[in-house]
């Protein structure tokens, strides 16, 4: 989604191929491969005219080849995994560091295998704090201006959950301080790990993100398909990463 001359490839593969979709990703990293009026223009598109909107070009040549367009949109990372932060002081990782997650020790980058225990892993990238109310009205707000400024046929989400954490030693996520004040508001509890009112609190944050969005979507386009790529093991999803799809089905 670089460059017209990429656009026109892949489009004209699938048609050749006998696909009738295509799902173009159009956020990777709390950035726009797509003309937006608040996100970031991604840094993959520098060296493109200022004028190349890759979402509104794909959508224009998937349509003249019969193909349906869905959105591809990637909900809760912030940034990438490197030391550079994005260029953009605008960038939401630049602009709002209160909504970053922060794992159980307060950090907001994850475990360095330098320094940290052996069986400490969570996935790399930095992701942005599901239970954050400006998170959730954020998401909200970049899904639905697709939906209203581009013929799309569908709105896909990936990474709608928290990050993985796969190690005995790892520490836990979603301990962004709004959302613990939040929690412990609500319940009355700590956010302690392993406890069932604190996981199905996760959960639910995400749940709401998702149901807001379906919602929203559906009342202004109601034809638009909405899809997500969701961990295939549901008990492993909701166990892992909080990521309830049954409940959503």
């Amino acid at each position: 989604m670089t460059s017209p001359e990429k656009i026109d490839q892949f489009i004209k593969e699938a048609a050749y191929a006998n696909f009738n979709t295509v799902f173009v990703q159009v956020r990777q990293r709390g950035d726009a491969l797509y003309d937006s009026d608040f996100v970031s223009r991604s840094e993959l598109l520098e060296g493109q005219d200022e004028s190349f909107d890759p979402l509104a070009y794909a959508i224009k040549k998937g349509h003249e080849h019969g193909l349906e367009v869905h959105a591809w949109l990637n909900a809760m990372i912030a940034s990438g995994s490197g030391t550079s932060s994005p260029k953009d002081p605008e960038h939401i990782f630049n602009k709002h560091p209160e909504w970053l997650m922060r794992d159980s020790t307060g950090k907001i980058a994850y475990p360095d295998p330098s320094t940290d225990p052996v069986n400490s892993v969570v996935e790399g990238p930095y992701f942005l704090s599901p239970g954050h109310p400006e998170v959730k009205d954020h998401l909200c707000d970049v899904y639905m201006e697709v939906i209203e400024k581009y013929d799309v046929d569908g709105i896909h989400f990936d990474f709608i959950r928290y990050p993985a954490r796969m190690g005995p030693d790892t520490p836990g996520v979603g301990y962004n301080e709004v959302s613990v004040s939040r929690f412990r508001e609500e319940t009355g509890l700590e956010p302690e790990q392993y406890s069932k009112a604190w996981d199905q609190w996760r959960a639910d944050q995400i749940t709401d993100i998702v149901s807001r969005i379906y919602h929203g979507t559906k009342e202004r386009r109601s034809e638009v398909e909405v899809s997500a790529s969701v961990l295939a093991a549901w008990d492993l999803g909701l166990g892992r990463v909080f990521q309830d799809w049954r409940k959503w089905m």
